[in-house]
Protein backbone atom coordinates (compact mmCIF):
# COMPACT_ATOMS: atom_id res chain seq x y z
CA UNK A 1 0.00 0.00 0.00
CA UNK A 2 3.11 2.76 1.12
CA UNK A 3 4.64 1.53 -2.57
CA UNK A 4 1.36 2.19 -4.27
CA UNK A 5 0.61 5.59 -2.48
CA UNK A 6 4.33 6.80 -3.51
CA UNK A 7 3.87 5.84 -7.04
CA UNK A 8 0.42 8.10 -7.02
CA UNK A 9 2.18 10.99 -5.49
CA UNK A 10 3.60 12.27 -8.36
CA UNK A 11 0.14 12.69 -10.22
CA UNK A 12 -1.37 13.94 -7.19
CA UNK A 13 -0.93 17.93 -8.28
CA UNK A 14 -1.69 17.55 -11.66
CA UNK A 15 -5.13 15.04 -10.68
CA UNK A 16 -6.08 17.76 -7.83
CA UNK A 17 -5.41 21.00 -10.96
CA UNK A 18 -7.70 19.02 -13.86
CA UNK A 19 -10.35 17.74 -11.48
CA UNK A 20 -10.05 18.88 -7.80
CA UNK A 21 -9.80 17.28 -4.45
CA UNK A 22 -13.29 16.40 -3.31
CA UNK A 23 -13.88 15.38 -6.72
CA UNK A 24 -10.58 12.88 -7.59
CA UNK A 25 -10.79 12.07 -3.73
CA UNK A 26 -14.78 10.73 -4.03
CA UNK A 27 -13.57 9.21 -7.19
CA UNK A 28 -10.83 7.43 -5.48
CA UNK A 29 -12.12 6.12 -2.17
CA UNK A 30 -15.48 5.18 -4.53
CA UNK A 31 -12.43 3.12 -6.79
CA UNK A 32 -10.96 1.58 -4.30
CA UNK A 33 -14.13 0.44 -2.30
CA UNK A 34 -15.01 -0.88 -5.99
CA UNK A 35 -12.54 -3.00 -6.11
CA UNK A 36 -12.68 -4.47 -2.50
CA UNK A 37 -16.29 -5.53 -3.66
CA UNK A 38 -15.13 -7.04 -6.91
CA UNK A 39 -12.78 -9.07 -4.48
CA UNK A 40 -15.15 -10.21 -2.63
CA UNK A 41 -17.96 -11.19 -4.80
CA UNK A 42 -15.01 -13.32 -6.92
CA UNK A 43 -13.18 -14.84 -3.94
CA UNK A 44 -10.04 -15.14 -5.17
CA UNK A 45 -8.22 -17.61 -4.07
CA UNK A 46 -4.93 -17.11 -5.96
CA UNK A 47 -2.51 -15.38 -3.28
CA UNK A 48 -0.42 -13.44 -6.28
CA UNK A 49 -4.04 -12.26 -8.16
CA UNK A 50 -5.07 -10.96 -4.70
CA UNK A 51 -1.85 -9.10 -3.83
CA UNK A 52 -2.17 -7.49 -7.56
CA UNK A 53 -5.81 -6.32 -6.67
CA UNK A 54 -4.95 -4.83 -3.59
CA UNK A 55 -2.19 -3.10 -4.61
CA UNK A 56 -3.90 -1.64 -7.50
CA UNK A 57 -6.89 -0.61 -4.87
CA UNK A 58 -3.77 0.72 -3.20
CA UNK A 59 -3.08 2.71 -6.46
CA UNK A 60 -6.69 4.28 -6.54
CA UNK A 61 -6.69 5.23 -3.02
CA UNK A 62 -3.77 6.73 -2.73
CA UNK A 63 -5.03 10.09 -4.53
CA UNK A 64 -7.11 10.56 -1.35
CA UNK A 65 -4.34 8.93 0.81
CA UNK A 66 -2.29 11.67 -0.41
CA UNK A 67 -4.24 14.89 -0.65
CA UNK A 68 -6.21 14.30 2.81
CA UNK A 69 -4.40 16.79 4.69
CA UNK A 70 -5.38 19.60 2.23
CA UNK A 71 -8.95 19.05 2.83
CA UNK A 72 -8.05 20.48 6.40
CA UNK A 73 -6.48 23.79 4.62
CA UNK A 74 -9.55 24.01 2.58
CA UNK A 75 -12.22 23.82 5.40
CA UNK A 76 -9.58 26.33 7.60
CA UNK A 77 -9.46 28.92 4.28
CA UNK A 78 -13.55 28.44 3.96
CA UNK A 79 -13.79 29.26 7.80
CA UNK A 80 -12.21 32.47 7.67
CA UNK A 81 -13.85 33.78 5.17
CA UNK A 82 -17.07 32.68 6.29
CA UNK A 83 -16.53 33.70 10.17
CA UNK A 84 -13.46 36.80 9.61
CA UNK A 85 -11.41 34.40 11.83
CA UNK A 86 -8.15 32.20 11.77
CA UNK A 87 -8.98 28.67 13.94
CA UNK A 88 -6.24 27.14 11.88
CA UNK A 89 -5.30 25.44 15.49
CA UNK A 90 -8.62 24.36 16.30
CA UNK A 91 -9.88 22.82 13.08
CA UNK A 92 -6.69 20.80 12.76
CA UNK A 93 -6.82 19.57 16.15
CA UNK A 94 -10.41 18.60 15.84
CA UNK A 95 -9.39 16.85 12.35
CA UNK A 96 -6.78 14.54 14.32
CA UNK A 97 -8.96 13.67 17.81
CA UNK A 98 -11.38 12.36 15.15
CA UNK A 99 -9.14 10.73 13.52
CA UNK A 100 -7.38 9.10 16.53
CA UNK A 101 -10.75 8.31 17.85
CA UNK A 102 -11.51 6.68 14.43
CA UNK A 103 -8.47 4.78 14.73
CA UNK A 104 -9.28 3.40 17.57
CA UNK A 105 -12.57 2.35 16.74
CA UNK A 106 -11.21 0.14 13.74
CA UNK A 107 -8.86 -1.66 16.39
CA UNK A 108 -11.54 -2.11 18.64
CA UNK A 109 -14.10 -3.50 15.91
CA UNK A 110 -11.33 -5.61 13.84
CA UNK A 111 -10.34 -7.67 17.58
CA UNK A 112 -14.08 -7.97 18.52
CA UNK A 113 -15.05 -8.85 14.80
CA UNK A 114 -12.33 -11.58 14.78
CA UNK A 115 -13.23 -12.95 18.29
CA UNK A 116 -16.79 -13.14 16.65
CA UNK A 117 -15.84 -15.19 13.81
CA UNK A 118 -13.84 -17.81 15.74
CA UNK A 119 -10.01 -17.05 15.24
CA UNK A 120 -8.03 -18.17 17.74
CA UNK A 121 -4.84 -16.59 18.88
CA UNK A 122 -2.06 -18.83 18.76
CA UNK A 123 -3.42 -21.20 16.67
CA UNK A 124 -1.34 -22.99 14.22
CA UNK A 125 -4.01 -22.84 11.30
CA UNK A 126 -7.40 -21.62 11.90
CA UNK A 127 -10.66 -23.52 10.56
CA UNK A 128 -11.94 -23.22 7.09
CA UNK A 129 -14.62 -21.53 8.19
CA UNK A 130 -12.54 -18.97 10.34
CA UNK A 131 -10.37 -18.34 7.04
CA UNK A 132 -13.20 -17.73 4.79
CA UNK A 133 -14.57 -14.71 6.99
CA UNK A 134 -11.78 -13.13 7.43
CA UNK A 135 -11.39 -12.99 3.47
CA UNK A 136 -15.00 -11.68 3.68
CA UNK A 137 -14.02 -9.24 6.75
CA UNK A 138 -10.44 -7.91 5.10
CA UNK A 139 -12.75 -7.06 1.54
CA UNK A 140 -16.15 -6.36 1.98
CA UNK A 141 -15.73 -4.36 5.17
CA UNK A 142 -13.28 -2.00 3.62
CA UNK A 143 -14.89 -2.00 0.12
CA UNK A 144 -18.14 -1.21 2.40
CA UNK A 145 -16.77 1.56 4.35
CA UNK A 146 -14.46 2.82 1.41
CA UNK A 147 -17.73 3.19 -0.47
CA UNK A 148 -19.49 5.05 1.76
CA UNK A 149 -16.77 7.36 2.64
CA UNK A 150 -16.31 8.08 -0.91
CA UNK A 151 -20.16 9.12 -1.25
CA UNK A 152 -20.14 10.88 2.15
CA UNK A 153 -17.15 13.32 0.29
CA UNK A 154 -19.38 13.79 -2.47
CA UNK A 155 -22.53 14.47 -1.38
CA UNK A 156 -21.82 16.06 1.62
CA UNK A 157 -18.57 17.79 1.42
CA UNK A 158 -19.02 21.37 0.42
CA UNK A 159 -15.93 22.16 -0.79
CA UNK A 160 -15.60 21.22 -4.46
CA UNK A 161 -13.57 22.60 -6.94
CA UNK A 162 -15.30 25.87 -8.06
CA UNK A 163 -15.28 26.65 -3.88
CA UNK A 164 -11.83 25.74 -3.41
CA UNK A 165 -11.15 28.07 -6.01
CA UNK A 166 -13.29 30.85 -5.31
CA UNK A 167 -11.79 30.58 -1.61
CA UNK A 168 -8.28 31.14 -2.60
CA UNK A 169 -9.20 34.06 -4.99
CA UNK A 170 -10.71 35.83 -1.65
CA UNK A 171 -7.65 35.06 0.48
CA UNK A 172 -5.24 36.46 -2.15
CA UNK A 173 -7.06 39.51 -3.33
CA UNK A 174 -6.91 40.05 0.73
CA UNK A 175 -2.59 39.84 1.26
CA UNK A 176 -2.46 42.04 -2.25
Amino acid sequence: MTLSTLLIASFVSSITKKFGKKEAGSFALIGAGLIYVIAFVLRIQNPLVFAILVIVAGMVMGYYTMAMYSYVTDVIDDFYIKRGTRKDGTIYAVYSFTRKVGQAIAGLLAGALLTQIGYVSGAEQQTAEVANSIYSLGTILPGGLLLAAGLILLFMYPLNKQKVNENTRIIESETK
